[in-house]
């Protein structure tokens, strides 16, 4: 089994650097798996197609795992923004049927205060006094 082993990519070492190399920036691979890949299909298929070799290195292994985890979050987080944008877009049509809605019921309140709702709510809401029970003389077992 193949070891992952760094290339050395400084000008020093330039002449021992495959030109494929040299016209791949893969110092993030991430981004270029990214790039290169429309799904993680066409990653899995890449993978059993070009690199049968390095499926049980450790270190790619674990390379492989946090790449995948990167994928499904990646996506989760693009159906959380829909998910954002689409309940910004509801937020603001209630917004706007709630403003209708409100203008609405203050055109039917004139005609509501013709025909006496507003006396019958201040009624409503005016203080009652208080009054006071009648006390009754405590009464004796014996009367």
């Amino acid at each position: 089994m193949p070891r992952i082993e760094e290339l050395d990519l400084s000008e020093e070492n330039k002449e021992n650097i495959p030109p494929s190399v040299l016209n791949h920036d893969l110092s993030n691979i991430v981004d270029h798996f990214d790039r290169k890949f429309k799904d993680y299909q066409d990653y899995l298929d890449y993978l059993r197609t070009n690199l049968s070799d390095w499926i049980k290195d450790p270190d790619f292994l674990l390379f492989d795992a946090h790449y995948c985890q990167h994928r499904l979050l990646s996506q989760q987080c693009e159906e959380f923004n829909k998910l954002l944008a689409d309940t910004e877009r509801m937020k603001i049509y209630a917004s706007r049927m709630d403003a209708t809605q409100k203008h609405n019921a203050k055109l039917t309140t004139p005609k509501l205060l013709n025909i006496g709702f507003g006396s019958r709510l201040l009624e409503l809401e005016r203080p009652k006094k208080k009054i006071p029970k009648k006390s009754t003389p405590p009464t004796c077992s014996t009367c």
